[in-house]
């Protein structure tokens, strides 16, 4: 049985545990068993930080914690973890305090779909700590392709209404099947 040498911390900034999450971990972990703790940062907009309005970060944090946990439950069983600060880095920073980590797994979102603070996350994790690090994007859900909307108007445009705003929205009626 291989020795536990390994400490892996994972950065959980993606909503959903990204599907190469356990590849990233057993690559890092070099065939060797590894002690993982993932950290969750309280992630929350700039408005509600200020405000510290953080309740509902807190609970999103936990919620994405138990998921990250629930898929690394299988491949490591020595598997801890806990929401962190709102600051992926002040997160990380607090996590390397108690857990003595030899290297960093970073989920992420797509840079289109992340919050302010992950943006670039692996770079400066990678500059500020000097830890190996992976950095596994999460891919973004496929949205499904509206079904085109049934008239809205049952009476034509009147036509008083001008200007180019109005005309664009006239002649997207027309096209959507309206009468002139």
């Amino acid at each position: 049985m291989p020795s536990t040498n390994h400490h892996i911390l994972v950065v959980a900034t993606a909503a959903v545990a990204p599907s190469g999450l356990g590849g990233a971990v057993a690559s890092l972990a070099g065939g060797s068993r590894a002690r993982i703790q993932v950290v969750a940062p309280a992630l929350n907009s700039r408005l509600r930080h200020w405000m510290s309005d953080s309740d509902a970060a807190h609970a999103a944090a936990e919620s994405r914690l138990a998921g990250y946990l629930d898929r690394l439950a299988r491949p490591a069983p020595a598997l801890d973890g806990h929401a962190g600060d709102a600051d992926p880095l002040h997160a990380i920073d607090d996590a390397l305090a108690t857990f003595p980590a030899t290297a960093l797994v970073c989920a992420t979102e797509p840079d289109a779909h992340a919050n302010r603070l992950p943006r670039r996350l692996p770079g400066r994790a990678r500059d500020r700590f000097g830890l190996p690090l992976a950095d596994v994007q999460a891919t973004p859900p496929r949205r499904p392709v509206p079904v085109a909307a049934a008239r809205t108007h049952s009476h034509p445009i009147p036509r008083w209404i001008s200007g180019s705003a109005a005309r664009l929205r006239r002649n997207r009626w027309i096209a959507q099947g309206g009468r002139a």
